[in-house]
């Protein structure tokens, strides 16, 4: 895979302080005077690990503040240890919802996006998770557990959540992935 114009990117998003948002050998490739944004949450530590990769220059993202980079408009809306980012340029918004919503208790999933809804009525493009990143329940074994069939409800119920999304924002184009 050629990654050279990822090598090169000016500014990188980081959603949230999970490991699989975060993974060391893929941000080491990235020249280090990009701009990191990371949205602040109460867990400490993110900045120090940001910065002994020698990236310089770091803003911590406060919910539901716009921050501007080169005429990108930048917003993170989080919630205990997660968040959407939400990006404009060129006329176009983009939803993130990465996998912040689509494991979460259904009053939080509402709430934010009623605030999106609300924030951004027009979305041209949504990004959300098919499926949970979480190691409960397909890592835990136990007798009588029904590995395929809870496999097949949870996988159910994130794309359930995806429909329920995309139909509730009503994006032009909603692109689900696997976190």
């Amino acid at each position: 895979i050629d990654t050279s114009n990822v090598e090169q990117a000016d500014f990188i998003l980081i959603s949230h302080g999970h490991e699989d948002h975060l993974h060391y050998e893929s941000l080491m490739k990235i020249q280090k005077d990009a701009h990191v944004f990371f949205p602040f949450q109460w867990r400490d530590g993110i900045v120090d690990y940001l910065k002994h990769m020698q990236f310089s220059y770091i803003t911590e993202a406060v919910s539901f503040r716009t921050y501007t980079y080169k005429n990108i408009k930048i917003t993170y809306l989080g919630y205990s240890l997660e968040s959407v980012i939400v990006v404009e340029s060129e006329g176009y918004v983009i939803v993130n919802i990465n996998d912040a919503l689509n494991s979460n208790h259904e009053t939080a999933v509402g709430l934010l996006l009623e605030k999106i809804k609300k924030m951004w009525p027009k979305i041209d493009f949504l990004f959300s998770g098919w499926s949970g990143a979480g190691y409960f329940p397909n890592k835990v074994h136990y007798k009588g557990k029904d590995d395929l069939e809870v496999a097949r409800i949870r996988e159910q119920y994130f794309a359930d959540n995806f429909c329920k999304f995309t139909k509730y924002l009503q994006p032009k184009i909603a692109i689900p992935f696997a976190p």
